[in-house]
């Protein structure tokens, strides 16, 4: 298993992309067809994660938005998760402050490459503590989050991507916009 770093640039490569997508579900602003849903995030996640796995290098799930939904949402982000093929990166961010968080990483837990941090010091310990990743939180530019490594910058999109459309094309709606910020590279 390559470590995280790697995979990542595995997948920049194969995607031809820098983009990673924050999937970061809130209740009041889901697109209609999704609120008919008593555990909404799932189907609104695997929708979004299917019209647009091909075109992002990575996930970054939203820790706090899905435990928004206590249990459910602990539930949803765990099959979200589970729904991405073994090259996509996935990422949780809380951003965690410390080493005791490695946990999550694991595959008794959320099963994920890495986590996102606070302090470059973490980044750190996690990347010499394989087969745990991190990636720091740095502050935003323009429309973009960026997350760094020493090895590796990504773009994160705002949570403004998520909620482009309200009708029955909300994930092609998605699509498209990462499409032009990708042009945009």
């Amino acid at each position: 298993m390559p470590r995280f770093e790697e995979k990542l640039a595995i997948a920049q490569q194969r995607r031809s992309s820098d983009i990673a997508l924050l999937l970061s579900p809130r209740l009041d602003r889901l697109p209609l067809p999704i609120q008919r849903y008593d555990d909404p995030f799932l189907p609104f996640s695997r929708a979004i994660i299917e019209a647009t796995q091909d075109i992002v290098c990575a996930y970054i799930f939203d820790f706090a938005a899905y435990m928004a939904l206590a249990g459910a949402g602990a539930r949803a982000l765990e099959r979200a998760i589970g729904l991405l093929d073994l090259e996509t990166v996935k990422i949780l961010h809380g951003p965690f402050v410390g080493p005791t968080y490695s946990a999550m990483t694991e595959r008794t837990a959320f099963d994920v490459d890495a986590i996102t941090v606070y302090r470059k010091e973490d980044v750190d310990y996690y990347r010499t503590h394989a087969p745990y990743g991190a990636i720091q939180c740095l502050p935003a530019v323009g429309n973009a989050i960026l997350f760094a490594s020493d090895q590796t910058t990504i773009r994160v999109t705002g949570e403004d991507t998520l909620f482009r459309g309200h009708g029955d094309d909300f994930a092609e709606q998605v699509r498209a916009y990462i499409l032009t910020l990708r042009g945009h590279a």
